[in-house]
């Protein structure tokens, strides 16, 4: 699994802001439920993104759209290709 910094992956995938104000990470995630998550499901699964909860109180970004253990998702303008972790 590559693993990028998270300004790395705002320049590459272009991540997409999410509308609704106070939005966590930048503005960037989508949260679990609502208009939100039906939001995320429209999107083609390469551009959906997993935001998880890590080691104390560090926050992950993995590629792909996982319903177990995810605090929230976000959107990108471009396509994943392979396995990437980001610390957020």
């Amino acid at each position: 699994m590559n693993e990028i910094t998270f300004e790395k992956f705002e320049e590459k995938f272009k991540p997409i802001k999410n509308k609704v104000e106070g939005a966590p990470i930048d503005g960037y995630m989508f949260e679990t439920y609502g208009e939100e998550i039906k939001r995320v499901k429209e999107q083609d699964k390469n551009k959906i993104w997993t935001v998880i909860d890590g080691e104390g109180s560090k926050l992950y970004l993995i590629n792909g759209y996982h319903p177990m253990n995810r605090l929230g998702y976000i959107i990108t303008e471009k396509a994943w290709t392979e396995d990437i972790e980001i610390e957020v």
